[in-house]
């Protein structure tokens, strides 16, 4: 049986995977029937933890019981699914295991003698010991992991293909992913033994493909109901609609990739009600998420301008991540750089091919010991309270409030430009984009388990607000038999929102 090692890109929406058998190059792996890119997609049951495509099929039976986006969920130690608490490790591990498994059918058997698992800049060493963790119960030994941030596995790639400019200059890595969008700057240092590093980052966790999906779909539904459609807008929004909706969101996921080669396309929405079929073109598409590229150019900015650089100033732009070649988004990437920006391959596997090419196995970091739990501090009576000063609690505290100043200043901004949209008419605003809590535009959609569609911070608040929540709605969530529907007053069966 031959050696071989083992890449893995955990991703948001969807995770990738290559192998490296010894004396070859390194080769992505078939994970679904459709192709190398598998859903990151938990679903929970009595059965344990399924992964993927299937999970995502068993999200119809029980939507309680389904995680769409378990990355989203590093950093915090328990989630409740189907009503019952899962370690988040536990979910990673079920998704990297999963993949071994498929990767290890390509291989012809056995497991990898090690395994590079890709991360974000910006995850700070907890998150990172997370990953590990999940590696070491999905079966493999710490010595045998090693981690590589996703912007330096991107540049090996792009490495293998085209020499590094001269040492000094920099290079910006902007990975457009189903739900994060995340900029990364690197400085090239001429060193053989470390040739670039990470200099600055931006990101959010709100822009991407998904996104992008939620405004095409916004486009259709528009369509839909300029048509007349009204029996299939019903059927939509009915609470036994929730396999439609999901099958439309397939749809436009599918139609937003179309028009990026073609000038329109059409999308079906096929619903129990009825059939209704539109047509998008791509100046539409183009003209929906504006916005968002304009928020994904403006973080390219941001994070030049924390390397202390002007964008034109990088000698190359490095695309990675399923949305980035999105049209409109490479077309303003270009005219705020000044230049093309490079693409290789499928965007969506560079990361995981990068971690197993030479220059990315070189810069490979093994995972160290785990962070030691910091020791109980021994009981001690409560000290006298102490008097005012202007020492670290009152600077934590200014920061704390002009951090959620630019949060409320920013979620204001995103508004006003929807707003804009609609040429700053309430009523011309589609109901699809209303959240029927607040009757705001929604900037934060989720669906909630009644099959209903509301701004996140909204339906977390009604539900906190329900009779039975501790502490009299001041922001607990209340037992599950106390929560109701906003849209039908019915008692809801799960708290869980996706994506």
């Amino acid at each position: 049986m031959s050696t071989w090692r083992l890449a893995i890109d955990f991703g948001t929406s969807n995770s990738t995977a290559a192998i490296q058998l010894e004396g070859r190059d390194p080769q992505t792996v078939r994970l679904t029937d459709g192709g190398d890119v598998m859903p990151s997609a938990v679903f929970a049951d009595a059965g344990g933890l399924t992964v993927g495509v299937e999970a995502t099929r068993r999200m119809l039976l029980d939507p309680s019981a389904f995680e769409r986006n378990p990355k989203r969920l590093v950093g915090q130690r328990v989630v409740q699914l189907g009503g019952t608490d899962r370690e988040v490790v536990d979910l990673v591990a079920a998704v990297l295991r999963t993949v071994t498994q498929r990767a290890s059918r390509v291989a012809g058997g056995g497991r990898p003698s090690e395994l590079t698992l890709t991360y974000p800049a910006g995850y700070q060493r907890a998150r990172r010991d997370v990953l590990v963790e999940a590696a070491e119960r999905a079966g493999f030994p710490r010595s045998a992991v090693g981690l590589l941030p996703e912007p330096v596995a991107a540049v090996s790639r792009y490495a293998q293909h085209a020499p590094l400019p001269p040492g000094g200059r920099h290079l910006c890595v902007v990975d457009v992913g189903g739900g994060t969008a995340d900029i990364a700057v690197l400085r090239v240092t001429g060193e053989a033994g470390r040739p670039f590093e990470v200099v600055a980052t931006a990101g959010r966790p709100d822009l991407g493909g998904g996104l992008f999906d939620l405004r095409l779909e916004g486009l259709v539904l528009d369509a839909v109901r300029a048509g007349g459609h009204t029996d299939v807008l019903a059927a939509l929004e009915s609470a036994a609609g929730l396999g439609a909706r999901r099958a439309l969101r397939e749809q436009v996921a599918q139609a937003k990739h179309a028009l990026s080669e073609s000038e329109s396309t059409t999308v079906p929405v096929v619903t129990s009600g009825g059939t209704a079929t539109v047509t998008i073109t791509a100046e539409e598409f183009a003209e929906s998420i504006a916005d968002d590229v304009e928020q994904i150019t403006a973080l390219t900015i941001e994070a030049c301008a924390r390397a202390g650089l002007q964008p034109t100033e990088l000698a190359t732009v490095y695309l990675t991540g399923g949305a980035s070649l999105v049209r409109p988004l490479q077309t303003a990437l270009a005219r705020v750089v000044g230049q093309p920006a490079a693409t290789l391959d499928d965007p969506k596997l560079i990361t995981c091919l990068g971690a197993l090419s030479p220059l990315g196995r070189q810069l490979r970091e093994p995972a160290i010991a785990p962070m030691a739990a910091p020791a109980a501090p021994a009981p001690a009576p409560a000290p006298a309270p102490a008097p005012f000063t202007f020492g670290v609690p009152w600077q934590q505290h200014v920061a704390d409030l002009q951090r959620r100043q630019q949060e409320e200043e920013e979620h204001a901004g995103r508004a006003e430009l929807l707003r804009a949209r609609f040429g700053g008419d309430e009523d011309a605003v589609p109901e699809s984009f209303v959240c029927p809590i607040t009757r705001e535009l929604m900037l934060d959609p989720v669906i909630a388990a009644d099959g209903g569609t509301y701004e996140r911070s909204a339906i977390q608040k009604w539900w906190s607000q329900c009779d039975g929540a501790e502490g009299g709605g001041g922001g607990a969530l209340a037992p599950l038999a106390a929560l109701r529907s906003p849209l039908t007053g019915e008692r809801v069966t799960s708290t869980v929102l996706f994506p």
